[in-house]
């Protein structure tokens, strides 16, 4: 199995079209191999493009994030992502997607509930909770959380790759 480079591309509904053509024409003009999807429903993952190589990450994420008429019909990208200007990457791999990002501040929100006895578990606190958390990664003590970080991207990798679910495409 082939590791990508996965960019996620949040297109609103009205220039959905126009957009998806404009970065399939690029790819094509610059014969830039690709596995890509456009999905049905609006959301940070409209257009999701497959690419083999870095190079041609940089060389689409320049097009996406240069290209005026693009950027008017893009949404904020996902926040929980790793994004530069209006697109979001992914590495196969390298549990970056936001199915494990969103999971691992779920999973330190829940346990930091239990430590704190803090039972009144809802979605304002966890957005503050991931806020502050944000907060401490850039402004404070980064390391205790990227250790955190760490400790539970292993345990995903050893669930995945040691007890693999039947269907598992890590999308």
């Amino acid at each position: 199995q082939n590791a990508y480079y996965k960019v996620y591309i949040p297109v609103n509904a009205p220039s959905l079209e126009k957009t998806s053509n404009a970065i399939f024409e690029f790819l094509s003009a610059n014969n830039i191999k690709h596995i890509s999807k456009i999905g049905k429903n609006i959301r940070n993952d409209d257009i999701v493009v497959r690419l083999y190589n870095e190079e041609d990450v940089y060389k689409l994420q320049n097009f996406i994030n240069t290209n005026e008429t693009i950027k008017q019909g893009l949404n904020s990208p996902n926040p929980f992502m790793l994004s530069d200007g209006n697109v979001s990457i992914e590495v196969d791999g390298l549990k970056t997607s936001y199915n494990t990002v969103i999971t691992n501040y779920i999973s330190m929100y829940i346990e930091n509930c239990i430590q704190t006895n803090n039972y009144n578990v809802n979605s304002e606190d966890f957005i503050k909770f991931v806020g502050n958390v944000f907060n401490e990664i850039y402004y404070g003590n980064a390391s205790e959380y990227f250790s955190y970080f760490e400790s539970k991207m292993l345990l995903c990798y050893q669930d995945t790759v040691e007890n693999p679910k039947k269907g598992d495409n890590n999308d």
